[in-house]
C-alpha cells in the first residue's frame, strides 16, 4: 500500500507541471494588460513600459515560466501584482472557506442521492421511485444560479415575512450560513449519485448470491445494506471522487450568488477581471492538488470497500 501511495504522488509531479504549464500559458493569452490595470487608462506608454519592466512582464514566454516554477519549488506562488503582497495566504484563506463549503455540499449529496437511490432500488417502478428518478433528473437540468435565488426568495424572504425568521441569504460566519449554498452547490451531485445508486443496486440485487441470502431467509434490510449496498459501493465511490473534485473546482456560480468568501470569487473577481497572474495560477495549482489528492483516496477506498482489491 504505502508503495502504491507513492508511485501514485510520484504519478501526481508530471500532472501539476502540466497544469502549472497550461494555466501559466492561458492567463498570459487572455485579452488585456496587466500594467494598464495597474497604471490605468490614462497611464503614459513610458510608464507601462516601466511597470512591465518592474514585474517582468517584458521577458520571455518561458524566461518567466522558468522563474515561476524556481519560486514554486520553494514554495513561494509570488506577489500580486496590484497589491504586491504575497498572494499565497489569500488563496490559502480563501480555498478553505470553497473547502467548507465543498465538504457541506457532499453531505447533502451523499445523504439525499444514498437515501433516493437505495429506497428506488428497493421499490423499482414505484410512484416513489418516479418521483425520486424526476426529481434526479429535474436537479441535474436545474441552473445553479437560479436555484440559489429561489432557495433565498423562499427560506430567506419569505419565512422571515411569515414566521419572523429566515436564513441568512449571503456571507459567511455561522452554520446557519452554510445551509442554503450547501444545499443549491450539491443538489446536481445527489441527483447523479441517486441514479448510480439505483442503477448499481438493481443490478447487484439481480446477482445469485442476492438470492442466494434471500432463500436462507436473510431479512430485506440485511440483503441490502449487508450484501448489496457494500458491493454497489465501488461505482459509486468513483462518482462520488469525480462530484467532489468538480464541486471543488465549480462553485464559482454559489459563491456569486450567496456572496461566500471563496477561491473561486478569488480567481474571478481579483484574478481574471484584473490580470492579476499569480492569483491566477496559485489558485488553480491548489485546486488541481485537492482534485488529485481526492482521486487517490478515492483509489485507497476502493481496497476498504472491497477486500479482493489489492495494490501490488
Amino acid at each position: 500500500m504505502l508503495s502504491y501511495i507513492a508511485r501514485r504522488l510520484l504519478l501526481t509531479i508530471p500532472t501539476l507541471l502540466g497544469v502549472t504549464f497550461l494555466v501559466f500559458a492561458v492567463v498570459r493569452l487572455q485579452p488585456g494588460d496587466p500594467a494598464q490595470e495597474i497604471a490605468g487608462q490614462g497611464a503614459t506608454r513610458e510608464i507601462l513600459e516601466a511597470i512591465r519592466q518592474e514585474l517582468g512582464l517584458d521577458r520571455p514566454f518561458l524566461t518567466q515560466y522558468f522563474d515561476f516554477m524556481e519560486k514554486l519549488f520553494r514554495g513561494d506562488l509570488g506577489k500580486s501584482l496590484k497589491t504586491k503582497e504575497p498572494v499565497a495566504p489569500k488563496i490559502w484563506g480563501r480555498f478553505l472557506h470553497t473547502l467548507e463549503l465543498t465538504l457541506a455540499a457532499m453531505v447533502v449529496a451523499i445523504l439525499i442521492g444514498s437515501v433516493a437511490g437505495i429506497i428506488s432500488a428497493m421499490r423499482p417502478y414505484s410512484l416513489w421511485d418516479n418521483v425520486s428518478m424526476f426529481g434526479a433528473l429535474f436537479g441535474v437540468s436545474m441552473p445553479v444560479f437560479w436555484q440559489g435565488i429561489m432557495l433565498m426568495l423562499v427560506f430567506s424572504l419569505w419565512l422571515q415575512q411569515w414566521i419572523g425568521w429566515g436564513l441568512p441569504a449571503t456571507g459567511r460566519g455561522t452554520l446557519l450560513h452554510l445551509i442554503l449554498p450547501a444545499i443549491t452547490l450539491g443538489t446536481s451531485s445527489a441527483a447523479i449519485i441517486a441514479r448510480m445508486v439505483r442503477s448499481t443496486m438493481l443490478e447487484i440485487l439481480r446477482q445469485e448470491y442476492i438470492l442466494t441470502a434471500q432463500a436462507k431467509g436473510a431479512s430485506q434490510r440485511s440483503v441490502i445494506f449487508k450484501h448489496a449496498l457494500r458491493n454497489a459501493l465501488i461505482p459509486v465511490v468513483t462518482v462520488v471522487g469525480l462530484a467532489f473534485g468538480g464541486l471543488l473546482s465549480g462553485a464559482v456560480l454559489t459563491e456569486t450568488v450567496f456572496a461566500w468568501p471563496g477561491i473561486g470569487r478569488l480567481i474571478v473577481e481579483e484574478g481574471i477581471l484584473t490580470r492579476d497572474y499569480p492569483i491566477v495560477q496559485g489558485a488553480i495549482l491548489l485546486v488541481a492538488l485537492g482534485f488529485v489528492l481526492v482521486n487517490l483516496l478515492v483509489d485507497l477506498f476502493y481496497a476498504y470497500i472491497d477486500p479482493r482489491i489489492r495494490y501490488d
